[in-house]
């Protein structure tokens, strides 16, 4: 027996939104008091492809903006001043050799998690140089990243390249 001639379209459409939406509650729930709610900004030059990352974020975070160029992310630093950056490395930029060069000179201080593609350990120990406060490949889990944002929260660094590329 199918549900969907009975309930429409609109009414399957609208029971996943709630179930959605009760997850993130939930997540929420069991979150808070282990993470502090922050706000954090998410750059990348793809933003329709990390717009799940985003979705976990705003389950995490009171505040998650996105921008997806140079010049947005600057102006966006400059008006939103956010706890946390997470970054694509892969963001063209033109003020430094890469975003995570851009950022350390843009505030030594700034807490900032690479997102990278490149499983290079040279990469990622440039990334590091540059202040980086994480280093996270892409293909990575997302239990990787929220392991990120809260030891980065937390005052610490964590780097899961560590553990997945060879020496």
């Amino acid at each position: 027996m199918s549900l969907t001639p009975k309930l429409g379209k609109r009414a399957i459409c609208g029971w996943a939104l709630t179930i959605i939406r009760t997850i993130r509650v939930q997540i929420s729930e069991s979150l808070q008091g282990e993470m502090k709610k922050t706000s954090v900004l998410l750059a990348d030059r793809h933003p329709s492809l990390v717009e799940g990352l985003r979705n976990l974020l705003e389950t995490l975070f009171d505040t998650v903006v996105m921008v997806s160029d140079e010049k947005s992310l600057i102006e966006t630093l400059d008006r939103f001043d956010p706890d946390l950056v997470i970054v694509d490395l892969g963001m063209p930029v033109t003020r430094a050799q890469n975003v995570a060069d851009l950022l350390n000179r843009y505030d030594p201080e700034l807490k900032f998690i690479v997102l990278s593609t490149h499983e290079e350990r040279k990469v990622m120990e440039s990334c590091k140089s540059s202040g980086a406060s994480g280093y996270i490949l892409k293909r990575s889990s997302a239990g990787n990243l929220i392991k990120a944002v809260e030891a980065v929260q937390n005052g610490s660094t964590f780097f899961s390249i560590d553990s997945e590329i060879p020496e």
